[in-house]
Parts: structure tokens; sequence; C-alpha cells
């Protein structure tokens, strides 16, 4: 009769019960989750197969192969995680169970691992082939764990432009990126500058990308290109954007085109915005806080009025953006459940269920605790490596300023044995560029992928071309 809710409590109840066989319990627990599925609760839903599953619910193929098909349904590949590492593997590789969903999350879990119990073609290839949206996902993310491999180099590249020109649409836009990344990498600059020019930028990528295209522009030479972009993304546009390397690729810009002025004042402006960043960055790592504790403290950043870069950045991490996401929708959720019949009449509340609800709440809090120490361990190892990434740039940034220096020297000097007036030129250069850019005014974010800098090269002249032009 549609009562989901008193038929989801009964079914709890008798898998809660002791006197109950175990094999009934496991069943039981199932066919309580496959109602809470159906009334619209996913958390609770996963709740209860993640119960089943734990009591050995995979020793009977049946309601292995019914957990498998229900799982097809979740919207949620966190929840259907949780269910499948309780899942022993080796029970489903006999019992073969049909279910897509499952059976991507049993092969992603064995790409994951070092040492797999099992190949994960074998739950690989149990997908439909009409599916190629989790097929090509899986391959994609076995190409990119096989770069690492220089062996496997070439072939998972290969892959990648693969994914990149026939792949499922979803997962096109990743490949691309993860195949100019490896082409900048390999010295590939032309076909990797390339790649990112056709990739799509948006408002959760932008700065990440553009920053990196506009170092393959600095590779192939383009340097007005290049250094348009590594001033836009300087803008106030980019305020809380943590991007030190863009002002590293700007001095080496101006390093080429001897414009040692303008590398003098990025190097002023990129001590001016970062050394606050690492001295707090230091300084948090010092404290070596428990990710338990931590966890608290990243989810804060996103209400503090003036934060670092560094902290927004941390919260814009994968691993942190999907578990808070989950997290949230779990308790809108159980917001629902607490709510259900009170305010509704014509919805029937169960006796009883208070208790069941609290034990749908408890049982997630564990999850909950899981997640939020996942969350602060991850942006702790980012946090750690940012350091010493920042640390490096530092030394990388000096080394340019003083390689900048001596440039200024000898082009000085070589200016002034061609009888260049060398302040005299400069003036004139900066009267003919006419290029000002005042920062406060509105930035679009589309424009940023065309911006190009008027600022020619400064470099002296050959004494064969001075010769040529000064001759009457």
């Amino acid at each position: 009769n549609l009562h989901y809710a008193r038929a989801t409590l009964a079914l709890w109840e008798l898998s809660e019960n002791k006197t109950n066989a175990r094999p009934l319990q496991a069943r039981d627990a199932l066919f309580s989750g496959i109602l809470s599925q159906r009334a619209g609760w996913e958390m609770a839903a996963a709740n209860l197969y993640a119960t089943a599953a734990g009591k050995r619910l995979e020793k009977e193929d049946r309601y292995l192969g019914i957990l498998w098909q229900e799982l097809d349904h979740f919207q949620s590949l966190a929840h259907i995680e949780r269910v499948i590492e309780k899942v022993n593997s080796t029970r489903v590789k006999e019992a073969a169970p049909t279910g897509n969903l499952a059976n991507y999350v049993m092969a992603k879990r064995m790409l994951a691992v070092k040492k797999p119990r099992h190949p994960a073609s074998v739950f690989w290839e149990r997908i439909a082939s009409t599916r190629t949206d989790l097929t090509d996902r899986l391959q994609l993310l076995e190409a990119i764990g096989g770069l690492q491999d220089p062996e496997k180099r070439t072939e998972k590249l290969s892959t990648l432009k693969n994914l990149e020109a026939q792949g499922h649409p979803s997962i096109q836009e990743e490949a691309r990126i993860a195949a100019a990344r490896v082409l900048l990498q390999d010295g590939a600059n032309a076909e990797a500058l390339d790649f990112y020019q056709r990739s799509t930028k948006n408002g959760k990528n932008r700065l990440e990308l553009v920053a990196e295209q506009t170092f393959a522009e600095y590779r192939v030479g383009k340097h007005q290109e290049s250094l348009g972009k590594s001033m836009g993304l300087q803008s106030p546009y980019f305020e809380y954007g943590y991007a030190p390397d863009v002002h590293l690729v700007e001095l080496l810009n101006r390093k080429s085109i001897c414009d040692f002025g303008g590398a003098e004042s990025g190097v002023q402006r990129f001590q001016h915005r970062y050394q606050p960043e690492f001295l707090a960055m230091q300084a948090l790592l010092a404290r070596k806080p428990a990710p338990a504790q931590y966890y608290q403290e990243l989810i804060g950043y996103h209400a503090l009025e003036k934060p670092f870069r560094f902290q927004r950045f941390l919260l814009h991490q994968s691993a942190v953006m999907q578990n808070q996401k989950s997290l949230n929708e779990a308790l809108l959720e159980l917001s629902k459940l607490d709510l259900l019949g009170a305010k509704q009449k014509f919805i029937e509340r169960p006796k009883g269920w208070e208790k069941f609800t609290q034990a749908m709440r408890a049982q997630w809090q564990k999850q909950a605790e899981s997640m939020r120490l996942q969350s602060a361990e991850a942006a702790l190892e980012e946090l750690a490596y940012m350091v010493a990434r920042l640390q490096l740039t530092f030394a990388q940034v000096e080394l340019l300023a003083l390689d900048a220096a001596t440039m200024a020297t000898k082009d000085f000097h070589k200016q002034s044995a061609l009888n260049f007036p060398v302040r005299k030129i400069a003036s004139n250069e900066l009267e003919k560029d006419h290029f000002r850019w005042p920062f406060e005014e509105e930035v679009w974010e589309d424009e940023l992928d065309f911006l190009k800098m008027k600022n020619p090269s400064k470099c002296a002249r050959t004494l064969a071309t001075t010769s040529s032009e000064e001759q009457p």
C-alpha cells in the first residue's frame, strides 16, 4: 500500500533482531534498504545496504545480484563506494552479478591500489556496452595512473589522445587536459598549446588552465600572449586565486624581452603577495594540527572575510568538495526523516520511527567522521606540498631577479657600445607602447584567454642591424 516508512521500519527491526538468523538479518537489511531507496532516502538506503554487506550478504548469489541491480539506481557514487568497500571482491568475481555502477566502482577500487586482489578488467568487462561513459572513464583513470611508468608513458598518452578525440562527451574534456599536461611535461610545447587552446575553461578551472596555457605559450616563444595572460591572472578578478607560478612565468617572459624594469616590479609584486602566504602556511604546519581538529578550521575558511589564498585553495580540493557535498546532502535527508509525518499529516509516522532515525543518524555519524578525517588529511598533505613548492618558487624568483639584473648590465654596455642613449630609448619605447592597465576596473572572465601584452622586445639590437639603420 506504499507505506514505505512502516515497511522499512518493520524490516529494519527484523535485521537488528538477534534472534533472527544472521543470513536473514542480511536479507532483511537489504529489503529495508530497497524500500528506503523507493521512498527517496538514498543515504538511509546506503546505510542499510552497508549493514547487509557487513552481515555477509554476498554469501547468497541471489541477494548479491539484487544489491548490484539496486545500486544502479543511486545518484551518488560516494554512497555506492561505501557499500562496495564492505563486499568481498572474490565473491563478486565468482558470482558475477550484473549492475553497471556497482561493477564500475569495483573496477575503480581495483585500479586505486598498487597490488589489487583481482584485475580491474574482471569487473570492467561486465559493464554494459551502452555505458561508454563508465568504460571510457575507467580507461581514462587507467591511462592517468600508468603515466608514471616510463615504459608505458607513450602508450598511455596515445590512449588519452584517443579519448579526447573519440571518447564519451563527458570525459573528452578531462582527457584533453590530461594530454595537454603530459605533452607540456614532455616538451611537446606546440602540441600541448593546441590542446590547451581547445580546452573549455570555466569558473572552476579557468585560473589553473590559463596559467598552464600561459607557460606553454612562453615555451613556444609567444611572449606577448603569455605575458598578457600572466598579468590578467594577477588582476583583482583572481584576488583569492592561488597561483604563484604565474608570477614566475611573467618574469621569464620579461627576461626574454629584456624588460628588466618590469621584471623587478614583478619580483616585488610576487614577494608582496606570497611572502605572507608562505609564512602563514609554515606557521600552520609548525602547529602540527591533528586532522580531526583541523577539519573545523578548514571548513571555517569559507566564512572568512579576507582569507589567505591558500585557504581558499585548500577548500577547493576535490576530496574536500566531494566529501562536503555528501555531508550536506545527508544532513538534509536526516532532517526529512526526523520531520516525517510531523507537519504533513497525510504521511503516516510509524510508532517507533524515532528509534530508526536515531540509528540512521548514528550510523551516518561514523561515516561522516571518516569523511571529515579524509578531507582534513587531504588538505594537510596538499599544504605540505604547497609549502615545499612555494619555497622552491621563491628560490627560482630570486635567481631570475639576479639573472635579469646581470642581463640588464650586459644590455646597457652593449647599447652603450653601439652609441645608444639607453634611458632615452627606454623612455621612447614606453611612449610608443602607450600600454596602461587600470586593474581596479572590471575584467571580463571570458576575455582572459585572449589578453596580449603590447610590450615589444627591448633587447639591444645587433651591430649589423644598427649600422644599416644608421646609414644616411
